[in-house]
């Protein structure tokens, strides 16, 4: 949930940020290629700025998926484990879990991310304090990983 929240306010803020540059007096320039520079000046950005910031009201917008999370729906979920398996195990002390598409850890030309936690975890790389590291990946689909995501049963490392 909270990286959902999390990504809204980037959103919001890229709005606003991309309103605040088309909405303030500017001087422009041109490359020579014809290309416009626009310079803002600190003031004519803070106010513009603060007035959009005075207009927004994220919490009118519903998120565009269904963020139910009633403990029902989580005692559905079927156990991470069983069903959506490794594809590459990490075996040191230190192990950082990547979920990853069945598009990138699967078999042949599917597994590019496969060879790459393979190639990391051959490195026997460790960390200043001597722990060795490792990576996993779990291969599991974009809506699975939404759903045990948003209802905070299991939360991948990456």
């Amino acid at each position: 949930m909270k990286k959902i929240k999390k990504l809204q306010g980037i959103l919001i803020s890229a709005l606003v940020f991309t309103l605040v540059l088309t909405g303030c007096s500017s001087i422009s320039e041109n490359y020579s290629d014809g290309t416009d520079i626009i310079k803002l000046s600190e003031e004519d950005a803070d106010d513009t700025l603060a007035s959009w910031i005075k207009k927004l009201n994220p919490k009118r917008y519903d998120p565009p998926v269904d963020l139910d999370t009633t403990d029902k729906y989580i005692e559905e979920l079927p156990d991470i484990d069983t069903t959506f398996k490794f594809s590459v195990t990490g075996n040191r002390l230190v192990n950082v879990e990547i979920w990853a598409s069945t598009e990138k850890s699967g078999e042949g030309n599917d597994g590019w991310i496969n060879r790459v936690a393979e190639s990391f975890n051959n490195q026997n790389y460790t960390l200043a304090d001597g722990r060795t590291v490792s990576v996993s990946i779990r291969s599991i689909d974009a809506g699975n990983s939404l759903d045990y995501i948003t209802k905070g049963k299991n939360i991948p490392d990456a």
